[in-house]
């Protein structure tokens, strides 16, 4: 079962606009906590 590449370039995307705020917002409150 192979997705076709849009599939798979918005689930990256999607992905990494889900993860990356939520492990910058990680990195910058730890040093505050």
């Amino acid at each position: 079962m192979s997705l076709p590449p849009g599939a798979a370039v918005t689930t990256v995307l999607g992905v990494n606009h889900w993860l990356l705020p939520a492990v910058l917002s990680q990195m910058l409150a730890s040093p505050v906590l």
